[in-house]
Protein backbone atom coordinates (compact mmCIF):
# COMPACT_ATOMS: atom_id res chain seq x y z
CA UNK A 1 0.00 0.00 0.00
CA UNK A 2 1.43 3.07 -1.16
CA UNK A 3 1.56 6.04 1.54
CA UNK A 4 -1.21 9.30 1.38
CA UNK A 5 -0.23 12.51 0.91
CA UNK A 6 -1.50 13.93 4.23
CA UNK A 7 -0.86 17.79 4.10
CA UNK A 8 -0.08 20.90 2.03
CA UNK A 9 1.36 24.04 3.40
CA UNK A 10 1.84 27.31 1.56
CA UNK A 11 4.13 29.99 3.07
CA UNK A 12 5.60 32.99 2.44
CA UNK A 13 7.65 35.73 4.08
CA UNK A 14 4.61 37.44 5.27
CA UNK A 15 2.26 35.03 6.82
CA UNK A 16 -0.17 37.01 8.13
CA UNK A 17 -0.61 38.24 4.74
CA UNK A 18 -1.00 35.13 2.92
CA UNK A 19 -3.23 33.76 5.36
CA UNK A 20 -5.63 37.11 4.97
CA UNK A 21 -5.37 36.07 0.93
CA UNK A 22 -5.71 32.58 0.94
CA UNK A 23 -9.15 32.87 3.51
CA UNK A 24 -10.76 35.47 1.13
CA UNK A 25 -10.08 33.66 -1.89
CA UNK A 26 -10.95 30.01 -0.87
CA UNK A 27 -13.28 30.79 2.16
CA UNK A 28 -11.20 27.77 4.00
CA UNK A 29 -12.53 26.90 7.92
CA UNK A 30 -9.39 27.18 10.17
CA UNK A 31 -7.98 27.44 13.22
CA UNK A 32 -4.46 29.09 14.36
CA UNK A 33 -1.80 27.00 15.15
CA UNK A 34 -0.42 26.46 18.79
CA UNK A 35 2.25 29.06 18.27
CA UNK A 36 -0.07 31.30 16.15
CA UNK A 37 2.11 31.66 13.01
CA UNK A 38 0.11 29.34 10.98
CA UNK A 39 -3.32 29.29 10.08
CA UNK A 40 -4.33 25.25 9.68
CA UNK A 41 -7.29 24.50 6.95
CA UNK A 42 -9.47 22.00 7.86
CA UNK A 43 -9.86 19.46 4.94
CA UNK A 44 -13.10 19.80 2.88
CA UNK A 45 -15.27 16.73 1.34
CA UNK A 46 -12.34 14.98 -1.20
CA UNK A 47 -9.18 17.35 0.07
CA UNK A 48 -6.77 17.15 3.15
CA UNK A 49 -6.11 19.58 5.60
CA UNK A 50 -3.08 21.99 5.65
CA UNK A 51 -1.32 24.72 6.62
CA UNK A 52 -0.80 28.50 5.63
CA UNK A 53 1.99 30.95 7.05
CA UNK A 54 5.20 32.28 7.22
CA UNK A 55 8.25 29.93 6.53
CA UNK A 56 11.40 29.71 8.93
CA UNK A 57 13.60 31.84 6.25
CA UNK A 58 11.26 33.73 4.88
CA UNK A 59 11.32 32.19 0.93
CA UNK A 60 8.02 31.35 -0.65
CA UNK A 61 7.13 27.91 -1.12
CA UNK A 62 3.98 25.37 -1.81
CA UNK A 63 5.11 21.76 0.03
CA UNK A 64 3.19 18.20 0.43
CA UNK A 65 3.82 16.06 3.26
CA UNK A 66 3.08 12.10 3.05
CA UNK A 67 2.58 10.08 5.90
CA UNK A 68 5.46 7.43 6.71
CA UNK A 69 5.09 4.91 9.67
CA UNK A 70 8.69 6.09 10.36
CA UNK A 71 10.81 8.62 9.53
CA UNK A 72 13.98 7.16 9.78
CA UNK A 73 13.59 4.83 7.66
CA UNK A 74 11.80 6.79 4.71
CA UNK A 75 14.67 9.06 4.69
CA UNK A 76 17.16 6.16 3.87
CA UNK A 77 14.90 4.92 1.35
CA UNK A 78 14.65 8.66 0.16
CA UNK A 79 18.51 8.58 0.04
CA UNK A 80 19.40 5.49 -1.48
CA UNK A 81 16.61 6.94 -4.78
CA UNK A 82 19.10 9.72 -5.34
CA UNK A 83 17.38 12.30 -2.60
CA UNK A 84 18.58 14.55 0.00
CA UNK A 85 17.45 15.21 3.73
CA UNK A 86 17.08 18.81 4.05
CA UNK A 87 14.98 18.49 7.35
CA UNK A 88 16.22 15.96 9.89
CA UNK A 89 13.06 14.20 11.97
CA UNK A 90 12.04 16.82 14.37
CA UNK A 91 8.73 16.73 17.06
CA UNK A 92 5.97 18.68 15.85
CA UNK A 93 4.43 20.88 19.32
CA UNK A 94 1.40 20.29 20.52
CA UNK A 95 1.03 16.54 19.69
CA UNK A 96 0.80 16.53 16.42
CA UNK A 97 3.69 14.24 16.07
CA UNK A 98 6.74 14.84 13.97
CA UNK A 99 8.14 15.78 10.51
CA UNK A 100 11.07 15.18 8.31
CA UNK A 101 11.73 16.63 4.99
CA UNK A 102 13.91 16.01 1.25
CA UNK A 103 14.86 17.69 -1.54
CA UNK A 104 14.26 14.61 -5.01
CA UNK A 105 16.41 14.75 -7.93
CA UNK A 106 14.32 17.96 -9.14
CA UNK A 107 15.39 20.22 -6.78
CA UNK A 108 11.10 20.19 -4.72
CA UNK A 109 11.51 19.52 -0.90
CA UNK A 110 8.89 17.62 -0.09
CA UNK A 111 7.51 16.79 3.94
CA UNK A 112 7.51 13.58 5.19
CA UNK A 113 5.17 13.66 8.91
CA UNK A 114 4.70 10.24 11.18
CA UNK A 115 1.67 10.47 13.45
CA UNK A 116 1.96 10.84 16.77
CA UNK A 117 2.38 7.70 19.55
CA UNK A 118 -1.17 6.08 20.43
CA UNK A 119 -1.57 7.75 23.76
CA UNK A 120 -1.75 5.28 26.93
CA UNK A 121 -5.12 4.30 28.21
CA UNK A 122 -6.50 6.49 30.78
CA UNK A 123 -6.35 6.07 34.81
CA UNK A 124 -10.09 6.03 34.10
CA UNK A 125 -10.19 3.01 32.55
CA UNK A 126 -7.58 1.32 34.29
CA UNK A 127 -10.11 2.34 37.44
CA UNK A 128 -12.73 0.85 36.21
CA UNK A 129 -10.97 -2.65 35.05
CA UNK A 130 -9.81 -2.46 38.80
CA UNK A 131 -13.21 -1.82 40.22
CA UNK A 132 -14.42 -4.80 38.25
CA UNK A 133 -12.24 -7.24 39.03
CA UNK A 134 -12.79 -6.43 42.40
CA UNK A 135 -16.67 -6.76 41.95
CA UNK A 136 -15.47 -10.68 40.52
CA UNK A 137 -13.57 -11.27 43.63
CA UNK A 138 -16.07 -10.72 46.01
CA UNK A 139 -18.34 -12.52 44.13
CA UNK A 140 -15.66 -15.57 44.00
CA UNK A 141 -14.97 -15.32 47.74
CA UNK A 142 -18.94 -14.73 48.57
CA UNK A 143 -20.20 -18.79 49.72
CA UNK A 144 -22.53 -20.68 47.20
CA UNK A 145 -26.33 -20.96 47.27
CA UNK A 146 -27.83 -23.97 47.15
CA UNK A 147 -29.83 -24.24 43.76
CA UNK A 148 -33.49 -24.93 44.53
CA UNK A 149 -35.36 -27.06 41.79
CA UNK A 150 -38.32 -25.14 40.10
CA UNK A 151 -40.73 -26.57 41.46
CA UNK A 152 -39.71 -26.40 45.20
CA UNK A 153 -39.33 -22.65 44.72
CA UNK A 154 -42.65 -22.05 42.91
CA UNK A 155 -43.79 -23.84 45.90
CA UNK A 156 -41.98 -21.53 48.38
CA UNK A 157 -43.53 -18.78 46.81
CA UNK A 158 -47.40 -20.04 46.51
CA UNK A 159 -46.94 -20.46 50.32
CA UNK A 160 -46.03 -16.59 51.17
CA UNK A 161 -48.79 -15.19 49.27
CA UNK A 162 -51.34 -17.40 50.96
CA UNK A 163 -52.75 -16.63 54.37
CA UNK A 164 -51.94 -18.41 57.09
CA UNK A 165 -54.42 -21.39 57.83
CA UNK A 166 -56.25 -22.02 60.61
CA UNK A 167 -55.98 -24.83 63.36
CA UNK A 168 -57.52 -27.87 61.97
CA UNK A 169 -59.99 -29.14 63.92
CA UNK A 170 -58.75 -32.30 65.91
CA UNK A 171 -59.05 -35.64 63.79
CA UNK A 172 -62.22 -38.26 64.97
CA UNK A 173 -60.66 -41.82 65.36
CA UNK A 174 -60.16 -43.96 62.69
CA UNK A 175 -63.60 -46.33 62.73
CA UNK A 176 -62.42 -50.22 62.89
CA UNK A 177 -62.55 -52.10 59.86
CA UNK A 178 -65.21 -53.97 58.88
CA UNK A 179 -65.52 -57.08 57.21
CA UNK A 180 -65.75 -56.53 53.57
CA UNK A 181 -69.43 -57.75 52.88
CA UNK A 182 -70.58 -55.16 55.48
CA UNK A 183 -68.54 -52.29 53.83
CA UNK A 184 -70.96 -52.84 50.27
CA UNK A 185 -73.76 -52.65 52.24
CA UNK A 186 -72.48 -49.55 54.29
CA UNK A 187 -71.72 -47.92 51.37
CA UNK A 188 -75.16 -48.40 49.40
CA UNK A 189 -76.77 -46.70 52.75
CA UNK A 190 -74.92 -43.62 52.74
CA UNK A 191 -75.36 -43.32 48.95
CA UNK A 192 -79.08 -44.14 49.63
CA UNK A 193 -79.06 -40.67 52.21
CA UNK A 194 -77.13 -38.42 49.48
CA UNK A 195 -80.25 -38.84 47.17
CA UNK A 196 -82.68 -38.29 49.53
CA UNK A 197 -80.87 -34.69 50.44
Amino acid sequence: MGQPVSWFQITSGDGAKLRAFYKEVFTWKSSPSPDGQMMFVDPEEGGIAGGVGASQDGSAGVTVYVTVPNLEAHLAKVQAAGGTVALPPMELPGGFGSIAGFIDPAGNFIGLHQAPAPAPKTAKKASKKKASSKKAAKKKAAPKKKAVPKKAASKKKAAKKQPAKKKAAPKKKAAKKKPAGKRKKASKKKAAKKKRR
